[in-house]
């Protein structure tokens, strides 16, 4: 359970690792429309919602891949 729970806690935190660099870069390479706008300039910002459903999901994925491959080690080490 132990080699459960640091791979979880491994895995979320390369997770969230990875969508903030993922976040750095496209707003670094983000270029705004502006012929878009036509005039209609808005003073407030909208930045969006916030969904733990992904990261639920991948979880679960992770969960099930964990215990996968732990069979299948095992698995193969009891045919050698």
């Amino acid at each position: 359970m132990k080699k459960y729970i640091l791979f979880i806690i491994s895995f979320i935190l390369l997770y969230t690792v990875f969508q903030i660099l993922s976040g750095v870069i496209l707003t670094a390479f983000y270029t705004p429309d502006f012929s878009a706008i036509e005039g209609h300039l808005s003073h407030e910002v909208a930045f969006g919602e916030i969904h733990s459903i992904p990261l639920l999901v991948t979880l679960v994925v992770a969960t099930i891949s964990y215990f996968l491959s732990q069979k299948l080690y095992k698995n193969h080490n009891d045919l050698n």
